[in-house]
Order: structure tokens, then C-alpha cells, then sequence
């Protein structure tokens, strides 16, 4: 399964998953009170990085990142990260966007 979240600007976003040879497309506004906020685990990015021999914060010092984003990619804050973003990660890691992003369903929600 391969899960990843882009953003066309900062009022929708758009979550594509592709499982099984099957896209599902998702969604949501992020910015409006009682939004649907989308749990995306980044913990794929640690082995990752290790491979690369570089941390989140060498790829802050390098500006691909922020400050924020590299608080939410460790978990520490709650926060969107842009496609953009995904996109410098991809590119400085030589990777793609499901290697280290993963959606995770909210049990409640009765979504899978």
C-alpha cells in the first residue's frame, strides 16, 4: 500500500492511496473548523535516514526542511507538511513518498 498527502494550496488536501492496484482518492479542508484531520505516520523515515547516513536535523540545516516540519516529522507537534516538502525529502533522500509515509485510519471513523 502506498499513502501520501498533497497540497494544491493551503485550503484542501488531497490524501492518494494506491492499494492493490486500486487509487482512492480523499478530500478535506484543513484550515475550517471541525476539519477531518488525516493521521500519517512518518515513522519509515527513520530507516531511511539512517541508510542515508544523515538526520532530520543535517536536513534542516540544508534547508530541504523547517523548524516545524521537522517537529512533526518526529511526532512532537501536530501538523500538515506540504507537498513541496515531499517533495525535497524525495528528491535529497532519493526515495518516494510511501517509503516513509503511512495513513492510519482512524478506528472510529469506520474507514479502512
Amino acid at each position: 500500500m502506498c499513502s501520501f498527502s498533497l497540497y494544491s494550496d493551503y485550503t484542501m488536501w488531497y490524501n492518494i492511496a494506491i492499494l492493490g492496484g486500486e487509487t482512492f482518492i480523499k478530500i478535506g479542508f484543513p484550515k475550517m473548523k471541525g476539519a477531518i484531520k488525516m493521521p500519517i505516520d512518518y515513522s519509515g523515515l527513520q530507516d531511511i535516514l539512517k541508510a542515508r547516513g544523515t538526520t532530520l536535523y543535517k536536513l534542516s540545516a540544508e534547508k530541504v526542511i523547517g523548524g516545524k516540519t521537522r517537529e512533526v516529522l518526529f511526532g512532537r507537534t501536530d501538523g500538515n507538511i506540504s507537498s513541496k516538502t515531499v517533495e525535497a525529502l524525495c528528491k535529497r533522500l532519493n526515495c518516494q513518498p510511501g517509503d516513509f509515509m503511512v495513513y492510519i485510519p482512524d478506528p472510529d471513523s469506520g474507514a479502512e
